[in-house]
């Protein structure tokens, strides 16, 4: 994370490393029966697979000729679908990951939620973020205050608080994640 943070790349990264993080203890939640944490994982395996669909069929893969026991993803997922039929795993979907966000995510006073759209926002270089960054004249600027370019980038201050919130919300999936491989162990 440190070399990251000295890149100036973790605003990028923080919207996807919080949202991970917080589907982490939802998948493997210590307090979910099997049969719930069966349900979740199908649920997430259905959502991935879901993905890679549209990718192929956006893409043109779904043409392409298979060799062996390869399967496009829309047959992958019809597969399942019958797996959790026949298996009588109730049908769910993965929550949105603001959702997940607002649910798990360490964010103190600013909530999950509003923690998963700030980072997204950087991430995705939306307009309104522009509110909370900052605008410098370029270096060779005669006065700071004249017409003319201007550098605008995320407020540190800010940048390194919702990084530290995605840390720990990281750092809380894996002591979660512990838990519950060291349950299952027992």
């Amino acid at each position: 994370m440190n070399r990251w943070m000295a890149a100036g790349s973790t605003r990028a990264m923080n919207a996807m490393s919080t949202s991970r993080s917080a589907r982490s203890p939802w998948l493997i939640d210590p307090t979910a029966t099997s049969a719930q944490r069966i349900q979740h994982g199908v649920a997430a395996q259905l959502r991935d697979w879901g993905e890679r669909r549209r990718f192929e069929e956006a893409s043109g893969a779904d043409k392409l000729p298979r060799t062996g026991e390869a399967r496009i993803g829309r047959q992958r997922v019809h597969e399942l679908v019958e797996a959790r039929r026949v298996n009588g795993v109730p049908e769910m979907s993965v929550p949105t990951f603001v959702k997940l966000c607002d649910d798990y995510a360490i964010a103190g006073d600013l909530g999950g939620n509003a923690l998963y759209r700030l980072a997204s926002a950087f991430a995705h270089g939306m307009q309104w973020t522009l509110l909370v960054s900052k605008s410098e004249p370029p270096p060779d600027a005669t006065s700071a205050t004249e017409p003319g370019p201007r550098r605008v980038s995320a407020s540190d201050t800010l940048s390194a608080g919702v990084t530290n919130c995605a840390v720990r919300t990281f750092e809380a999936a894996v002591v979660d994640f512990e838990h519950y491989a060291g349950a299952e162990k027992r």
